[in-house]
């Protein structure tokens, strides 16, 4: 049996340290930059540090991250982000998005297949909510499902878990902790909450200890995604200079180098899916629309204009359009298709719990960028229709 060790020590003595979470978590100036300061002050050695944060995203983001990136093979500890967009998607203004064994699956799946590549990888979990008083009260309460998710995966795996809304609540009080945050709830002041963030999380490693795994245990979702799969290879037969107009597009920032396919009115990518259609990732667009997705078992529209688009000016944010309760896992092979939807739909799901936004820009002349679709199972016969004569003519700005 191993014995337990001190994580603040095991923290220390890490080379490679990552982040993975959402937009508090990513932030170039959030509690991450404090705390990677405060943790080389402490050692004598720099640590090297690794961000795999997306903002507006669900914690299945994670999941895929660590599929394309192979986060745990490249590091000692992990922290991990309480995504609370999870909370969001579970339950918004009484809608719910997201089921909570879909979120459970992710997280479980991020854990299994974290520990399966590399074993001695410490994964640490951060809860702390929003700033709002029912959320806040939930977690204090344990009414929040989420939460109780965390914990129980926690419990499960012997992973350590600072439950920062607790902490900061017991220690200062709610109003201390509300004021540490934005007036939107969800984003922390600068320097103000992202420095005592950073100090809490420090301060909580000396009084957490942590024993590892002898084997990993049985899982608590028999379903769970550490069998998740990305497609982004749609070029095969575009690098053979099939088409005139390549619909190829390029997005780069700190943290992303992604190549995607530029659907516009005239371009359908169809395959074949054994398996369980999961989500797409996009790069937003100005001039996004509505996407219509063909199954024989269904047709589904979605909105795919994010209201950051207009509210930030920002056109580089990356797009998750979830598709996890829309679709369940098949056994055999069966045909699905992307495209532009033609017209503004009377009947369509949004993006994920974003804010409505109606396009402004004739049906002609939408786009979708696709950097990949996400699922479990296989893939295969992928085809890129491309039709010259509807494309060549729409050559906007991307």
């Amino acid at each position: 049996m191993n014995k337990n060790l001190k994580i603040s020590e095991l923290v220390k003595a890490s080379k490679r340290i990552s982040f993975v979470g959402g937009s508090n978590t990513v932030s170039p100036h959030g509690y991450t930059k404090s705390l990677m300061e405060k943790l080389n002050c402490l050692c004598r050695d720099n640590h090297s540090f690794n961000n795999f944060s997306l903002g507006s995203a669900p914690g299945l983001m994670a999941t895929l991250s660590l599929h394309r990136h192979h986060i745990s093979r490249h590091s000692d500890i992990i922290f991990h982000e309480y995504w609370v967009n999870d909370k969001a998607y579970n339950d918004y203004d009484g809608v719910q998005f997201t089921s909570l064994d879909e979120i459970g699956k992710s997280l479980e799946g991020f854990v299994r297949m974290s520990l399966k590549e590399n074993p001695n990888c410490i994964i640490i979990f951060l809860i702390l909510g929003t700033g709002k008083d029912r959320d806040i009260d939930d977690i204090l309460n344990s009414r929040c499902l989420v939460t109780k998710l965390y914990e129980e995966i926690a419990d499960h795996y012997r992973l350590p878990i600072i439950n920062l809304t607790e902490l900061i609540t017991k220690e200062f009080g709610k109003i201390f902790l509300k004021n540490l945050y934005y007036k939107d709830f969800f984003h922390f002041k600068r320097p103000e909450g992202t420095d005592v963030i950073s100090q809490s999380i420090l301060t909580s490693l000396d009084d957490i200890s942590y024993q590892p795994l002898d084997d990993l245990p049985e899982p608590i979702f028999a379903a769970n995604y550490d069998r998740i799969r990305f497609l982004e290879d749609f070029y095969s037969d575009l690098k053979q200079g099939k088409h005139e107009h390549e619909p190829v597009g390029y997005f780069k920032n700190s943290l992303l180098n992604e190549k995607y396919l530029i659907i516009k009115p005239g371009l359908r990518i169809s395959f074949l899916l054994k398996g369980k259609l999961l989500g797409l990732l996009a790069k937003s667009s100005y001039y996004d629309g509505y996407i219509t997705l063909t199954s024989p078992s269904k047709t589904i529209i979605k909105s795919t204009l994010h209201n950051s688009i207009e509210t930030l000016c920002n056109e580089y944010i990356i797009l998750w359009a979830d598709l996890r309760n829309e679709y369940i896992e098949t056994s055999d092979f069966e045909p699905i298709s992307v495209n532009l939807a033609d017209s503004i739909p009377n009947n369509y799901t949004k993006l994920g719990h974003a804010e409505e936004v109606i396009p402004k820009i004739e049906p002609l002349y939408w786009t979708f960028n696709l950097v990949g679709i996400v699922y479990i199972g296989d893939i295969s016969d992928i085809i890129v229709d491309f039709s010259k004569e509807n494309y060549q003519n729409k050559q906007l700005r991307v």
